[in-house]
């Protein structure tokens, strides 16, 4: 999750549509594979159950990341379709057994999905991106995309520009970029993410000059030299990664609570029905375990499609409600206190369990979604904050009086006129059509055009304050670089911010499963 952040989105979502592929044939066809011996299928099913663990905890991760470029409530659309998923998963399941299909046949009837999962990344999702449009000597315009950090862009697009120019098809290049939405696949670069540039931090002599003044850094970096890569990588992460740990830890910590409860609850689901050898027959025994799925997965849909309708601040609520859904969960796989032994009053008291499951699920999907939320809202006003405060503290150093940092008054009022809660690209304006109710919070850019160059999005409320400091075209400069390089470390700190929050979710996934196998080796 945090090793490869560098890596192209693109080669990303390859990678997991790959390991997705294999992980799928080899639970297929693990018995053959195998030689028919059952520890060898075993372990070929183990290794395809780990590439598919792996494939869908990666693939969550670099989604979540990715969607940080995106309005905060994008996660909404994101959260939605992991339960569409879900309900189309035991759907489908559900079906094709029933039809008499064999579960290898099911397992096989699901490769396709892999190759759909891929073309939707790179082929069907669109993302915003700054390019120049030129124009050929033939008459059509080609859009060349600008693959450059914020800070880069003065160095950059000029340099760009000349080297389109130069060439013999090409007539003329357009000054500034324009934001478009482009696919993926020709969009995102295939190359290596650019190493942000971030600020040195002030060196404290209690650090020792080594970065490693965590008790944590310390076990895991420090017998490492200090050309170590893992030192190297832990100097560049490390202070990121420990930022939106702590500042966050509250949504993650009850991300994962919710996770090992609702786990621990919907894996106790087998054994929670009464059961009798002659009722077999009947459709909801039989299909108790896979109908109880579909009403979790039935909930998770509802409450991860909530978050345009209903937002839910107080997420510890939803983690406490939980815990004693799993609770009550497992005392009923122990004792079987919802029973009967006529068969015609256990499938109907069997309908409890089901709605019990689509509760469980509406918490469980309301956590998940207002969590990763949560963490793009708070991130955005830190960003703000810091922003302030760096233009703040510049200004105070070139000798202009703040008066108790007016400066800063002053751009909170402003951002409050203007819809407080900007986003951290040059993308607003075309991404407004996306969320509609950002509209309000969005600046559109000067110049009367849709596609201009889009820099006072975040400039304007300094813009204020450049009038009233009387600043000169130099301070002006430096301030918008503050801005640029602002939103590249911020952007980076989003994508850490929900790298940590999926590694959560998989941390409270594993535990939950621990929980249940503690408690069904005793049921």
């Amino acid at each position: 999750m945090f090793m490869l952040t560098r890596l192209s989105y693109n080669i990303r979502a390859t990678a997991m549509a790959f390991f997705t592929l294999v992980g799928v044939l080899f639970v297929s066809f693990a018995t053959p594979m195998g030689r028919n011996n059952d520890h060898a299928a075993f372990a070929v099913m183990l290794i395809g159950v780990i590439l598919l663990g792996t494939a869908s905890n990666y693939g969550e991760s670099f989604t979540l990341t990715f969607l940080q470029r995106y309005p905060d409530t994008i996660v909404g659309a994101w959260s939605s379709g992991t339960g569409i998923s879900g309900v189309a998963a035991s759907l489908i399941f559900m079906g094709l057994t029933s039809a008499g299909l064999t579960e290898q046949q099911t397992f096989l009837v699901s490769t396709p999905v892999c190759i759909i999962y891929w073309l939707c990344f790179t082929v069907g999702m669109v993302a915003p991106h700054k390019v120049l449009v030129a124009t050929r000597t033939d008459g059509k315009t080609e859009e060349i995309i600008i693959h450059c950090l914020d800070e880069d862009e003065e160095t950059h697009i000029p340099m760009l520009r000349e080297q389109t120019l130069a060439r013999d098809d090409v007539v003329s290049v357009t000054e500034d970029y324009e934001i478009k939405m482009i696919m993926n696949f020709r969009g995102v670069s295939w190359r290596n993410s650019p190493a942000i540039r971030k600020p040195e931090p002030a060196k404290d002599d209690s650090e020792e000059g080594d970065g490693l003044y965590n008790p944590c850094c310390r076990f895991l970096c420090g017998c490492c030299s200090p050309t170590n890569g893992l030192r190297r990588w832990w100097r560049e992460q490390g202070p990121d990664m420990i930022l939106m740990h702590n500042t966050m830890l509250w949504f993650f910590f009850n991300l994962a609570v919710v996770y090992i409860a609702e786990y621990a609850a919907q894996l106790m689901a087998p054994f929670s029905f009464y059961c009798e050898p002659e009722w077999v027959d009947n459709f909801w025994v039989k299909n108790s375990y896979v109908v109880t799925q579909f009403c979790y997965q039935f909930g998770v849909l509802i409450s991860r499609s909530s978050l345009l309708i209903v937002q839910i601040p107080y997420v510890g609520v939803l983690s406490i409600i939980q815990v004693i859904n799993a609770i009550c969960w497992v005392i009923q796989a122990k004792l079987l206190f919802i029973k009967s032994y006529d068969k015609k009053q256990q499938v109907n008291m069997s309908f409890i369990l089901f709605a019990w499951m689509i509760f469980i699920g509406l918490m469980g999907g309301a956590s998940y979604v207002n969590v990763f939320y949560l963490i793009l809202q708070r991130s955005t006003k830190m960003r703000q904050k810091e922003e302030e405060e760096a233009v703040s503290k510049y200004l105070a150093a070139q000798g202009h009086d703040m008066g108790d940092h007016a400066a800063g008054s002053q751009h909170r009022d402003a951002a409050a006129d203007m819809g407080a809660e900007k986003k951290l690209h040059a993308t607003e304006p075309i991404l407004a059509d996306m969320a509609r109710e950002h509209s309000d919070e969005m600046t559109q850019p000067s110049g009367g055009s849709d596609t201009g160059r889009t820099e006072p999005t975040h400039a304007q409320p300094y813009q204020l304050t450049v009038d009233n400091a009387d600043m000169t075209d130099a301070e002006r400069e430096e301030i918008e670089q503050i801005r640029r390089t602002l939103n590249d470390v911020w952007a980076a700190r989003r994508e850490t911010g929900m790298n940590i929050g999926a590694m959560y979710a998989t941390i409270g996934i594993t535990l939950g499963n621990l929980v249940c196998l503690v408690f069904t080796t005793r049921c």
